[in-house]
């Protein structure tokens, strides 16, 4: 296993059980990092299907994760904020959505 693939593992997992803290800056900048080998480019365009997202007000502010999910419309929620939002009620630039790691075989 690739140390990108270790490291989207662990991201995935801790975002998933909502243990996410701001001491894990290390692990965004690397996955920030590994997003940007794999292609990922900041849009202003709203996102249209679920999943997980970078997200930013503009470039000179401070890059967030969040889960998009789909109930008639596109809702989210940030990574550190219990509050639920409309996509198309957010502005800023997106980049995703983040494709899970691939599965080891063992």
């Amino acid at each position: 296993m690739t140390n990108i693939e270790e490291l989207a593992l662990l991201l995935y997992g801790q975002l998933e059980a909502g243990d996410w803290k701001h001491s894990n800056l290390e692990l965004i900048e690397d996955a920030l990092r590994a997003a940007k080998a794999s292609g990922l480019t900041w849009t202003t365009e709203k996102p249209t299907q679920p999943g997980w997202y970078w997200w930013r007000k503009s470039r000179r502010h401070e890059i967030e994760i969040a889960k998009l999910w789909d109930v008639d419309n596109i809702y989210g929620q940030f990574h550190q904020d219990p509050h639920v939002f409309r996509v198309d009620e957010v502005g800023g630039e997106w980049a995703g959505p983040l494709a899970p790691p691939e599965e080891t075989r063992k």
